[in-house]
This record gives structure tokens, sequence and C-alpha cells, in this order.
């Protein structure tokens, strides 16, 4: 059931987001240069938890992701190194070619962009990157307490949750495909596909 929520909340928050146009701050409305037009802000998120309620009325809460096995060795069972040619790159908030709209975001889009880039680096263990990414969807939202209302902030949280599920649930692909363009093996360039574990800790989501 997990894979199926995920699947339609790939589908379904990007169209959200893209419905809702970039606004001009109204007078009185606080800004923040991290966190874009407040305004804009807090109707996306209104649409977001429209989006929320119906998921949940679906399937239910959000599952724990639980173990993951993920990773990569060469197969003369040496690490990978570095790919002197491979420059990491990042492409927002989106995969499998969904993206989100997350232009009145911006510190949302700089979340996507840091873990794009930590999968896309030679080397870099896939929850590390997962678990900074969920730290900095936190953050994002703990700047916006201030400026949200209870109903809002808690829709911010429960999108951050969301995003940081679909990325435990569905990244492998896009961590060991990242991994094969930022690294290189010393004898044959060939990779074995090899299950590293690593384990969450229950209550995460």
């Amino acid at each position: 059931m997990r894979k199926l929520l995920v699947l339609v909340l790939l589908i379904s928050v990007p169209e959200i987001w893209c419905k809702k146009k970039k606004k001009t701050p109204e007078s009185g409305e606080k800004s923040h240069p991290d966190l874009g037009d407040v305004k804009g802000l807090r109707d996306s998120l209104d649409g977001l938890m429209q989006g929320l309620e119906s998921l949940e009325n679906l399937f239910g809460v959000v599952e724990e992701a639980g173990d993951l096995e993920c990773g990569y060795v060469c197969k003369n069972g040496k690490k990978p190194r570095k790919n002197p040619q491979h420059v990491p790159r990042s492409n927002g908030c989106g995969s499998f070619g969904l993206q989100m709209d997350t232009t009145s975001l911006p510190a949302m889009t700089r979340c996507c962009d840091k873990h794009d880039i930590c999968y896309d680096t030679c080397g870099k263990n896939r929850q590390d990157c997962d678990d900074k990414f969920k730290s900095c969807l936190d953050k994002m939202c703990e700047n916006l307490s201030t400026t949200l209302s209870k109903d809002q902030y808690e829709g911010c949280q429960m999108t951050s949750q969301l995003m940081y599920a679909g990325t435990t649930s569905l990244g492998c692909k896009s961590f060991k495909d990242a991994q094969k363009r930022a690294c290189i093996c010393d004898e044959d360039n060939d990779w074995l596909e090899k299950p590293i574990k690593t384990s969450k800790t229950s209550g995460d989501l």
C-alpha cells in the first residue's frame, strides 16, 4: 500500500502545486528572503492540505518507510571511485518525469537540489542523504511557524513527511542511477548491484 500511496502522491501533489500561480505580497504581509511570497505560500499550502485530506481518506496515514536496502559496489568488491568527468547536478523537486512547481518556495527547492546533489556524489550514503533531506524540509516548516496558521503549519509538516516517504519508498533506483554516473570502478568500469542494509528509526514519519 505504501508504494501505491506514494504513486498517488507523486501524481497529485505536482498538479496541486502547478495550479497555484505566484502572487505578489499584499499590504501587511510578512516576507522572508528564503521563503518567497508568504501569501502565495499560504495559498499553495491550502491547496496541498485539500489534496492531502483526499489522500488520507483513501489510504490512511503515511506508513513508516521501514528498512531499506540500496547501494553499489564494484565487481571486485572494492569501493567505486569518483568519476573525474562527472559534475553532480540537480533537477529541483520531482522524479520519474514529474516536477513540482516550487517557485513560491525557494527554501523547498534548495532542499530538493541538495538532496539530488547528495545522491549524485560518488560514495555518498543514501540514508544520510535522505535524513538530511528530511531535516531540511522540517527546518523549512519551522521557519514558517510564525507566519502560518496552525492548520497551514500542520499542512507544511504533512507535505514534508509525504515528500520524505516518497523519497524513501521510490528513491532507490534514482540513487543507484546517480551513483553509476558519479562513480567508476578501477578494473572494468562494471557494476554489481549489492543490497546495503540501512535501518530507519521508528517514529520518523
